[in-house]
């Protein structure tokens, strides 16, 4: 019991695939060792021993040398290898080895070709995606700089993701597991969440859980001056340009946010948010965005949290809306996102978890 504990907690931490072959060879090895005993046991019963065991004097050799022989015996015997018994005893042991061997390595062969087809199923799903992708595209005649960065955009992805859907996972679990999986994920968002410092916990704890994932490469535009904002931006990692009517404000990096704007319509299409400025990515970059939806779906839950950021976001809006080189508010970084999400934990009642090796 408590080694199928062990394996369970070792499959949640490590590769499943490695751990299962571990049991499979555990479980073959122990079948071999319990044969290999019965051997020793039978052949002290059997008339002569010496002749289908085909070793002489095989009950005078020392104990540690007849267990090596009788264990060779068993896995020779499990793989077909021919014997010859002299009496009932012996025939109807080696028939009982030669029956476990053929279901034990069956099984064993059969879970090694699954388990090795399954060894790394991301990365297989990832290739069969990427093949429909290339069909796909070679039909459209999709331009080869195009299908080039669309290429480059699924491996950043895939490298960031590990071949998993976070949506479609988070989806799977009850709503207080998503909750408290959200927090613990976004904990290094917090610290970029100025914007939010006023607000209650059960607010921020809304938020969180309506941000997305979203990759950029370096070229690519995330929001154009004069157009309409959708959404407001987190920036994880990576490096963003600021231009307006053509001139470099400056660069928006870790831990500063941008298009806050977007979230203050209130849905008269005469004031529709206009992004005034441009913002383009200088590298590889990694950022979570705030739907203009999603922030309005929470704000109907939280009114007073929602007129409190309103304010804040206004009097930034009237300075410039952009500020180029928003730095992390005083205090970030991995121990004030730690405080937080404890602060965050402590108020649901909950115990904060922590990630595995540290």
């Amino acid at each position: 019991l408590r080694l199928f504990k062990i394996s369970s907690r070792l499959e949640s931490a490590m590769n499943p695939t490695i751990i299962r072959l571990v049991k499979l060879l555990f479980f073959v090895t122990v079948m071999s060792h319990w044969s290999a005993c019965a051997l020793i046991i039978i052949a002290k019963e059997s008339s002569d021993p010496d002749v289908w065991l085909a070793v002489p004097d095989f009950l005078e050799k020392p104990k540690g040398l007849q267990y090596g022989i009788a264990m060779y015996w068993t896995f020779g015997t499990m793989l077909g290898d021919r014997s010859s018994p002299q009496d009932e005893i012996a025939v109807g042991f080696t028939l009982l080895i030669l029956l476990v061997g053929i279901v034990v390595y069956s099984s064993v062969f059969g879970n090694l070709v699954t388990l090795l087809n399954n060894y790394d199923l991301a990365s297989i799903e990832y290739k069969e995606k990427m093949d429909k992708a290339a069909l796909y595209m070679r039909k459209l005649k999709v331009p080869d700089s195009l299908r080039q960065r669309i290429n480059t955009h699924y491996e950043h992805m895939h490298d960031h993701t590990h071949g998993v859907n976070v949506h479609s996972f988070m989806q799977d679990l009850p709503r207080h597991l998503r909750q408290e999986l959200a927090m613990f994920l976004n904990a290094k968002v917090l610290d970029a969440m100025s914007l939010f410092d006023s607000c209650s916990v059960s607010f921020l704890t809304a938020i969180l859980m309506r941000l997305k994932l979203e990759i950029f490469m370096p070229g690519d535009l995330l929001c154009c001056e004069g157009d309409i904002g959708e959404e407001m931006y987190l920036i994880i990692s990576g490096e963003l340009a600021v231009w307006k009517k053509g001139k470099h404000l400056g660069t928006l990096r870790e831990g500063s946010f941008f298009g806050e704007g977007a979230l203050l319509h209130n849905g008269d299409d005469n004031a529709a948010p206009v992004r005034n400025a441009s913002v383009r990515a200088m590298a590889h970059c990694t950022l979570y965005s705030l739907s203009r939806d999603g922030f309005v779906d929470v704000a109907k839950s939280f009114p007073e949290d929602s007129q409190v950021f309103s304010k804040v976001a206004g009097v930034r809006q009237q300075s410039g809306g952009i500020v180029p080189g928003v730095a992390p508010r005083k205090g970030s970084g991995a121990g004030s996102s730690s405080k937080m999400v404890d602060e965050i934990f402590k108020s649901r009642g909950s115990r904060s978890p922590t990630p595995l090796g540290r």
